[in-house]
């Protein structure tokens, strides 16, 4: 009829998505974005740490495991390990012989889990460890500053990773989201581990995110945990 096509005859009219338009299937991803975001703002205010959703085991991506393994190459045989949010306890399968494992965490993941938030107004003295792994941690750290003074005095090294701020990843909005609570960019994070002694002997990419191993050199065993992330295919730093 009038040469119209089918579908402009039915009532009400289908409605055409408008470009970049969110549909009515994503919106709970949407608002759970933003619940998140303003969790977070929230907990930028006051401190403290999401202790609700680590509970919930399913928060625990089986892909970080990638992550992890990559950091265990950097870990020498030998050495006294010592895990903070250990979540699953992967790392434990994955390391060099000989290595001692100590897993730490928010909540009780079993296994004698050294139980610490990093958050707490006062931390912990941790057990006697070489090693310290922070794999998806320090983003939700309120004063990374005061978490690595502590470390220094007993930490000869220092592996984590961190989603560095850039200058194409810098929405406050999209940090928030993921629940994080700082915002450091690359040169920021090594001039703060630098000045507790620590010098960036490796880093390397792992998605969106950087990889760091953080040594005092004066007391690690540099050569040895170096040359095995080089011969891995890590980027080594100066």
């Amino acid at each position: 009829m009038y040469g119209y096509a089918a579908d402009s005859m039915k009532w009400p009219p289908p409605r055409r998505r408008i470009p970049g338009e969110f549909g009515r299937e994503s919106m709970p991803i949407v608002i759970s974005g933003v619940a998140r975001a303003l969790k977070t703002t929230l907990l930028r205010r006051r401190g403290g740490s999401d202790v609700r959703r680590w509970t919930n085991a399913t928060n625990l991506d089986a892909s970080w495991n990638e992550r992890t393994e990559l950091l265990a190459q950097w870990i020498a045989p030998g050495s006294r390990v010592m895990e903070f949010g250990a979540g699953s306890r992967f790392l434990s399968a994955v390391l060099p012989p000989r290595c001692a494992y100590i897993a730490s965490d928010l909540i009780d993941r079993g296994g004698a889990t050294f139980v610490c938030d990093l958050n707490a107004p006062v931390l912990p003295q941790f057990p006697a460890h070489d090693v310290a792994v922070f794999g998806g941690v320090l983003e939700y750290v309120h004063d990374v500053a005061r978490l690595v003074r502590h470390l220094a005095p007993s930490t000869a090294a220092v592996l984590a990773s961190y989603a560095v701020v850039t200058s194409s990843q810098r929405s406050a909005y999209e940090r928030r989201r993921h629940g994080w609570v700082n915002d450091f960019d690359e040169l920021s994070l090594r001039h703060l581990f630098a000045l507790h002694g620590y010098h960036c002997s490796a880093a390397r990419d792992w998605r969106e995110q950087r990889l760091f191993l953080f040594e005092q050199p004066h007391r690690s065993r540099a050569e040895d945990v170096r040359d095995r992330g080089s011969h891995r295919g890590a980027r080594s730093t100066g």
